[in-house]
């Protein structure tokens, strides 16, 4: 079935194979970005985890707020069991900060946080011995610099959550750039395989099937090709039948070649010969005319004039 088809229908076939797959490419592309993009956001995704555990971290620091000035307020040991376990909460939410930090600098903010979360404990248990002792008027004094260490320590995990938040926006921004690039240039290259695509279309049938089929047409005169949708198979066949045409037209002019020159030598024997009979025919018409009046100058009889007019001829 192939052979059946013209060359023409087989180029264009072949384009039309190549766009198709160049157009599956460039959806495989596209889909390719949006699952890359998917992955990007994956990826962000353990970032907002490492997000909320700072954000958790600085609630479990601000739910251990206020216990202890309630403790000064009534004496109940119950604020301070209840703070307590506040303290466990925060401890376990450092833990987990800690496991997740990858950076230098997330590891350094969380040291920070947890040196000065030490030195704020110590000073809360001083305010609560001086409370359990009958000290209030000290415990009160430095209860105020327990308030600055605690706005202090929260200011720290502020800037720890941060760190976070601007990675998180930074990475989205990122890959949601990268891959609308990705589709404008996978775009541009569809549409500019498209449009060559058309143009090697539209210069093969015009420049070259076109004329080519003519050719194939205008050499195929006797009706030889067997295959008529076949130009190339004709053009072969009309070039073979001229390469005999031009041997047998060579051996024919080989062969008048070698004619001419055989009539030129005939020529040339001919003005030989005629130059040779030249030279020889003057000399004899000198004798003839000597001999004519001899003739009429002797007295000779009619044998000897016989014999004078066969030597004259």
């Amino acid at each position: 079935m192939w052979n059946q088809i013209t060359l023409r229908i087989r180029i264009c076939l072949l384009l039309a194979a190549l766009i198709s797959v160049t157009l599956m490419g460039g959806m495989i592309t596209i889909w390719y970005s949006f699952r890359m993009e998917v992955l990007l956001n994956q990826v962000i995704d353990k970032d907002i985890a490492a997000f909320q555990s700072a954000e958790a971290l600085e609630i479990a620091l601000v739910n251990q707020k206020g216990f202890l000035s309630y403790y000064f307020l009534d004496g109940d040991p119950e604020w301070l069991r209840r703070l307590g376990e506040a303290r466990q909460v925060f401890k376990e939410r450092m833990q987990k900060a800690h496991s997740i930090a990858e950076t230098n600098e997330q590891k350094e903010a969380l040291g920070r946080i947890e040196s000065e979360y030490i030195q704020y404990i110590e000073i809360k248990d001083n305010v609560i011995s001086y409370y359990k002792t009958g000290n209030r008027a000290e415990g009160a004094a430095l209860h105020k610099s327990v308030r600055n260490s605690f706005f202090k320590i929260l200011e720290r995990c502020e800037e720890y959550k941060n760190l976070y938040t601007a990675g998180i926006m930074e990475m989205r921004e990122d890959s949601g750039n990268e891959a609308q690039r990705l589709r404008i240039i996978v775009v541009i290259a569809m549409a500019a395989v498209l449009v060559l695509g058309f143009l090697l279309v539209f210069f093969l049938i015009h420049h070259i099937l076109t004329p080519l089929h003519r050719l194939a047409v205008a050499a195929d005169r006797k009706g030889a090709s067997k295959k008529p949708g076949d130009e190339v198979y004709s053009l072969s066949i009309s070039v073979r039948g001229l390469i005999e045409d031009a041997e047998k037209a060579q051996t024919e002019l080989g062969k008048s070649r070698e004619s001419l020159l055989q009539a030129e030598k005939m020529v040339s024997v001919g003005k030989l010969a005629a130059g040779m009979a030249h030279s020889i025919r003057n000399p004899l018409t000198s004798v003839k005319m000597r001999l004519f009046s001899l003739n009429r100058t002797l007295g000779l009889s009619n044998t000897q004039k016989d014999d004078f007019h066969v030597i004259s001829e």
